[in-house]
């Protein structure tokens, strides 16, 4: 295991990542941070079902779920190149609160890539077998946060959506603008935690 610190404009996270249950995903993760493409990107996006405060904001979502997303800095490299789906099946990393997991196409589980989300309260949609995605074939789960929940909860309740300006925008069916965090909330760095 190891532990990494999310230093975030409302405060810092300390996950530890799991590069044991999964490493191919974890590595990538971790590669990531070690070459700062995180610092300076943000949590972009908030999904909210309303069970731990705010208001849904998936409606076109038939199952639906809790989580904050983070994203790599704006200069980052754009084709990272997706990596295999390590399934929870086979991890046994399950979508508990907390745990940080990789966003992925609907269509296509092997296209993981390099941003990262974290759930709010147990998300089993996320899990193997269950429904988010046609495919039932679930996310990569590969850490677990171990401080600083209380600044997830503050970060997935945060203001998101289209001003009312870009209404037209939201009616034209742009998907996730209503999760959008506005404004995003700033990573200002990840870092590997020394060794105690």
């Amino acid at each position: 295991m190891i532990n990494v610190t999310i230093s975030t404009h409302l405060g810092d996270i300390v996950a530890e990542i799991d590069n044991v249950r999964a490493p191919i995903t974890a590595q990538r993760f971790l590669d990531n941070v070690a070459a700062g493409l995180y610092d300076g990107g943000a949590f972009f996006r908030t999904v909210i079902t309303g069970n731990y405060g705010g208001s849904d904001n998936q409606p076109l979502n038939e199952v639906k779920i809790d989580v904050i997303q983070a994203g790599l800095k704006p200069n980052a490299p754009k084709d990272l190149g997706t990596i295999v789906l390590e399934r929870t099946r086979d991890t046994g990393i399950l979508h508990e609160d907390g745990v940080l997991s990789t966003p992925r196409m609907p269509d296509n589980p092997d296209s993981g890539y390099a941003g990262f989300f974290i759930c709010i309260g147990p998300q089993p949609n996320l899990d193997y077998g269950a429904n988010r995605y046609p495919d039932k074939q679930g996310f990569a789960a590969f850490g677990r946060v171990i401080a600083g929940m209380d600044v997830v909860r503050t970060i997935h309740l945060q203001p998101a959506g289209l001003p009312v300006s870009d209404e037209v925008k939201a009616a034209q069916g742009v998907p996730n603008e209503q999760q959008r965090l506005t404004p995003p909330i700033g990573v200002l760095s990840i870092k590997i935690a020394p060794l105690s």
